[in-house]
């Protein structure tokens, strides 16, 4: 054991590497300041100065020299041979020689580098790794890389305190691809692109909430750098922050794959103008999902999909019949369930329209109690009309109504 700066060093390895192990997480995914300098010391040992000198001739790094590397989603800084070498160092104790020989390698040969852009949710949960098609993965919160975010969430909120339960019980993952190195004077980072990504990131969530007894609450968005990529970026890149949600929780699901594939490819057709009404509408079934308010349900859910069924209708006339006799017709198989159907979305306008006039359902007991039981089947027509108008598109609802 050595100390250093007060704190004992504990040493591993031939060449005398300090044992790395972050004070939050355990596994050798990041360096603190401390250990980086002590690395880069080694670089004078003669050891350490042969590693510089092999690393350095070699002729992909030689290309590398004075461009911009890739250190997160966003971000990039010039290329430092030095580092190189430290992460060789640092694996080589870990892994050995020949895995960190071969990650070099496959680090230097290749053009792009991988980074998982992550929602953090919470109101989910799901038992292992389900793959959701178009490189969305959904997966438990505790499997993903030890990342400081994940030791957040699991244990505090975003203001510290320490939890009773998860912050985040599972993420929503996509892998995208960067280009490792570009010139200085080389806009490689389309903020548009990035833009993009993190919209469809949001996007991909709604989507997921249109599915039946899924209703999760995004509370963190990150992205990272896949772990053991050099030099040493494995930190997270920051994004969107959510409110935790008190008393959201669906449980186990399984989404349907196919069903968000088929709502996705629809959904990367939108223009910008869209993509706007679609999330507003989203957002409002997903607020009603998660509401425990008898009064909010009812005007979220009426709102969302007085949304979904008049889009683009500028017509004030028989709005309540015309709400009706548009989801029937759009969901109904036969005459008997348009009928029951036409029944129940006369109910969710009316209980719309007690709470937008009047503030509030203003039930009597009986009536409180017939409301409550006939939430569920409100929230499955609601999410029935999102699944089918975003993944078939928008109805000539004049020809489907008419000539149904």
């Amino acid at each position: 054991m050595d100390t250093i700066a007060g704190r004992q060093i504990e040493r591993i390895g031939h060449l005398g590497l300090p044992v790395i192990r972050p004070k939050t997480v355990e596994g050798p995914n990041t360096l603190s300041g401390i250990e980086k300098s002590l690395v880069l010391k080694l670089l004078h040992d003669a050891e350490g100065q042969k590693v510089l000198s092999e690393i350095r001739s070699k002729p992909e790094v030689l290309t590398l020299e004075g461009k911009m590397i890739a250190t997160s989603y966003g971000g990039r800084t010039l290329f430092d041979v030095r580092l190189l070498a430290c992460w060789w160092i640092w694996r080589a104790n870990y892994v050995g020689r020949n895995q960190a020989n071969a990650e070099l390698d496959a680090y230097l040969s290749a053009d792009n580098i991988e980074v998982d852009l992550v929602e953090w949710l919470q109101g989910v949960e799901v038992d292992g790794s389900i793959d959701l098609g178009l490189g969305y993965q959904l997966a438990p919160a505790k499997d993903y890389y030890d990342v400081d975010e994940k030791e957040a969430l699991l244990k505090f909120d975003l203001s510290g305190h320490e939890l009773q339960d998860p912050a985040a019980s599972a993420i929503l993952k996509r892998t995208v691809q960067l280009s490792k190195a570009v010139s200085k004077d080389e806009d490689n980072f389309d903020s548009a692109a990035r833009r993009s990504d993190g919209h469809e990131m949001y996007l991909a969530v709604m989507l997921l909430n249109c599915q039946s007894s899924f209703t999760a609450n995004s509370v963190l968005s990150t992205s990272h750098i896949q772990p053991n990529t050099p030099p040493f970026r494995f930190h997270g890149g920051g994004g969107r922050i959510g409110e935790r949600q008190k008393h959201l929780s669906n449980g186990k699901v399984m989404p349907d794959a196919k069903l968000f594939n088929d709502m996705m490819s629809s959904a990367r057709r939108w223009d910008d103008h869209e993509l706007d009404f679609y999330l507003t509408a989203m957002k409002r079934l997903s607020s009603a999902k998660a509401s425990r308010s008898g009064h909010d349900f009812a005007l979220d859910l009426g709102i969302a999909l007085e949304m979904m069924l008049f889009k683009g209708d500028r017509s004030k006339s028989e709005i309540r019949n015309k709400f009706a006799a548009r989801g029937a017709w759009l969901l109904a198989k036969d005459v008997e369930d348009r009928t029951s159907l036409f029944g129940a979305l006369l109910e969710i306008y009316d209980f719309r329209s007690r709470v937008a006039h009047g503030g509030a359902l203003n039930l009597r007991a009986k009536q409180w109690h017939a409301f409550r039981k006939s939430q569920a089947e409100q929230v499955l027509i609601a999410e029935s009309v999102f699944q089918k108008v975003i993944s078939e598109g928008e109805p000539d609802w004049k020809r489907l109504v008419l000539g149904g």
